[in-house]
């Protein structure tokens, strides 16, 4: 039984992508002349999911490892003895985080598709006051070559706890900063939480702006200590 899973997410696998940064940030210089994918192609929310379902069902320590997860992260999850539930909605969270360098094998997507539960909530808290303030969205298009390091991770029934550093370069606007070209490192939390059938349904993050703010070339002033 075990075998024929694994063969079966090894198949599933082939049809995924290689390559890339995170979805959420700005394509590469070769994204805009990526030809559209072929009439039937599964969407890149499907091509997750199925590989998902596939992965719940069978040893952790043989996935096809989405790339956010860190080494650490890997042995904590594979040690684990998370339910066939719980390892879904891990390996979403892992293969959404990784955006186009997950899974290593097949056809690149191109449609990241939509994953979200009728009814979905947001809860963002640091950078969200950032784009308020700027009037920009910040990440994209003034962070390049972004990648996630999942590097803690914890699954509890229907919600995963999950923090991570965000890499990338300064080379354009980011929350009103011009481009520096220095490379950007911050620390970004969240809980999400999953409806039976895997959508998620919440999730709630929190993001490091003061590290962010001076690393994008914002000045701390403080005032004189209080006597």
């Amino acid at each position: 039984m075990r075998k024929s899973m694994a063969a079966l997410l090894v198949g599933t696998a082939l049809v995924f992508g290689a390559g890339g940064v995170f979805a959420a940030g700005a394509p590469g210089a070769g994204e805009a002349q990526r030809p559209a994918p072929p009439p039937g192609t599964p969407t890149r929310a499907g091509q997750i999911m199925q590989a998902a379902q596939a992965a719940s069902r069978i040893d952790p320590a043989k996935w096809d490892w989405p790339a956010a997860a860190t080494p650490e992260v890997r042995k904590e999850i594979i040690e684990g003895g998370y339910t066939p539930e719980e390892l879904r909605n891990i390996f979403i969270i892992l293969a959404r985080s990784s955006g186009d360098q997950w899974p290593s094998n097949g056809v690149r997507p191109t449609e990241p598709g939509n994953m979200n539960a009728p009814g979905f909530v947001f809860h963002g808290r640091g950078f969200r006051g950032l784009e308020a303030f700027y009037g920009s969205n910040g990440y994209t298009g003034g962070v390049s070559d972004r990648v996630n390091k999942v590097d803690t991770l914890i699954a509890h029934g229907d919600r995963v706890y999950i923090s991570w550093i965000i890499e990338g370069r300064h080379t354009g606007k980011l929350f009103g900063f011009p481009a520096t070209g220095k490379q950007i490192q911050v620390r970004e939390s969240g809980m999400n939480r999953f409806t039976k059938d895997g959508l998620t349904i919440e999730v709630n993050d929190i993001g490091d702006d003061l590290a962010l703010y001076t690393q994008a070339g914002g000045k701390l002033s403080f005032p004189d200590k209080p006597q």
